[in-house]
C-alpha cells in the first residue's frame, strides 16, 4: 500500500485549517499542499472497513511522540501550518485522497 501525506502550506492561507473545518480543499487548493511523507507498506487485500482503521492509525501516529516527522520539525514549522496532522491535511492511500475532517475523514473526489 502506498501512503502519502500532504499538509497545507502557509503560502496557501494563514487560516487554512479553520476553513477546511467547513469544507475540504478543492483540487486547485490541493496543488499548494506540501508532501511531508511517502512510504510503501506490504499490506494486501485491504477491505473497505480497514481504510477507516488505517486512516485513524495514521492520524494517531502523526499526533504522537513517534511522529515520523520528528526529525524534520524545523522544516515543517518553517513551511507549513502545523507540525502534527490536523484538519485539512490530506492522506493518499493507493492514490485515493482522504482529508482529515472536523470529525473523521472524508474521501475526496479528485
Amino acid at each position: 500500500m502506498d501512503i502519502q501525506i500532504y499538509y497545507p502550506s502557509v503560502k496557501f492561507l494563514p487560516d487554512a485549517m479553520f476553513g477546511f473545518m467547513l469544507k475540504p480543499p478543492t483540487a486547485e487548493e490541493f496543488k499548494t499542499f506540501i508532501k511531508v511523507y511517502d512510504a510503501t507498506y506490504d499490506i494486501e487485500d485491504i477491505q473497505d472497513g480497514d481504510i477507516s482503521s488505517i486512516l485513524e492509525g495514521l492520524y494517531e501516529l502523526f499526533n504522537s511522540d513517534k511522529n515520523p516527522l520528528g526529525d524534520q520539525q524545523d522544516f515543517v514549522k518553517e513551511d507549513l501550518l502545523a507540525t502534527s496532522m490536523t484538519t485539512g491535511c490530506v492522506i493518499l492511500l493507493n492514490n485515493v485522497k482522504y482529508v482529515v475532517a472536523g470529525i473523521g475523514f472524508k474521501k475526496l473526489s479528485y
